[in-house]
């Protein structure tokens, strides 16, 4: 008889046929994904940083509706931007604005929303999972998490930060390694990454962080997962994988320039003003040839939202934010569920 893992215990603890989780990607994260993936076995979940409260709760309310699986919901902790950035960063992007009849007038606070508006309704709907991004929680948040039955999750990028969010309460982390897409999950603005991929990352984190482990960036296929496993993770966080899937919210341009990507993604602060993992695009390669100065998060992200609805609306991905993780170049185009019967066949599950 096989001998229970830790990866079996997390699977049975969320009601999982497989320790697969769909990395929260917002924008792109779907209802329909998140229902997809957990009606196929994993833990899907829904990237809900930029949602305002009302917003959050009809995501959740249509998630409810497609599935009764346990599904996770992630944020960002908020951050305190110097607003002296805000000025010459939106002077530096006036012609962009003129380019694209856009209007020229200064962004106000809130950059984000409330957080812990946020954490009201995530209680109120009971959401089983929450992660956050960016920092350590604070004690009263994961208290009141807890209180009201959710499970918390942190995400971090060293052994250091994931000890410090164990410290604070969190039940997981979620490790990204240095080819993770998207934002990273530092917990500075100025902080790159300590530059360990996934694989050193979790080999070094196995023996000191005393919670379950799920490895994240740059996992495409269930090799990559069987690998992580077999160092100490109890699951797998995919993302990029996902990104090309039907029910993924990805917008065509974004698709095409996804399957004909011929290099690397880059780390840019252009779009937010935190290091995120993109592929290069008109915006990106101009804003960093041209040096301009950029707002702190997220200031630079308010500043630059006008800019990324035009490429949405223009269909233009040359104005759109083209998260990817470093295993862009073996993305595969199918359903969320195939994907997710994809990577169990290959890891052998």
């Amino acid at each position: 008889m096989r001998q229970t893992t830790a990866s079996d215990e997390f699977c049975e603890r969320f009601g999982l046929r497989y320790p697969i989780v769909q990395a929260p990607m917002a924008g792109v994260t779907t209802p329909e994904l998140v229902a997809a993936v957990a009606g196929a076995g994993g833990l899907g979940s829904l990237g809900a940083a930029y949602l305002s409260p009302q917003a959050l709760r009809e995501q959740l309310l249509a998630v409810r509706g497609l599935t009764s699986a346990a599904f996770k919901v992630n944020l960002f902790l908020e951050h305190r931007p110097d607003p002296a950035t805000l000025v010459p960063a939106h002077a530096a992007l006036a012609a962009t604005r003129a380019a694209l009849s856009l209007s020229d007038e200064l962004p106000t606070a809130p950059w984000q929303p409330d957080v812990h508006a946020q954490v009201d309704v995530l209680i109120e709907q009971r959401v089983p999972i929450v992660s956050f991004m960016f920092g350590v929680p604070e004690a009263a948040l994961v208290s009141r998490l807890h209180d009201a039955g959710s499970v918390v999750w942190g995400n971090a990028m060293s052994v250091e930060d994931a000890e410090r969010l164990v410290q604070a309460g969190c039940d997981a982390v979620v490790l990204q390694g240095v080819g993770a897409g998207g934002h990273r999950a530092t917990f500075s603005p100025e902080d790159d990454g300590d530059g360990l991929d996934t694989l050193a990352l979790v080999e070094a984190a196995a023996g000191r962080v005393k919670v379950p482990l799920i490895a994240a960036g740059g996992l495409m296929d269930g090799h990559d997962l069987n690998a992580l496993l077999e160092r100490g993770a109890v699951a797998g966080q995919f993302g990029t994988a996902f990104l090309d899937t039907d029910e993924a919210g990805t917008r065509e341009p974004y698709r095409v320039a996804l399957r004909g990507a011929n290099e690397l993604p880059w780390l840019t602060r252009a779009f937010s003003g935190r290091p995120a993992r993109a592929l290069p695009n008109r915006f990106t390669i101009e804003v960093e040839a041209q040096g301009w100065p950029l707002a702190d998060f997220p200031i630079q992200n308010a500043l630059t939202q006008p800019v990324r609805r035009v490429g949405a609306e223009r269909d233009d991905a040359g104005l759109m934010a083209l998260w990817s993780g470093v295993g862009v170049d073996r993305l595969r185009r199918m359903s969320a569920a195939a994907m997710v019967a994809t990577l169990a066949e290959e890891a052998r599950l």
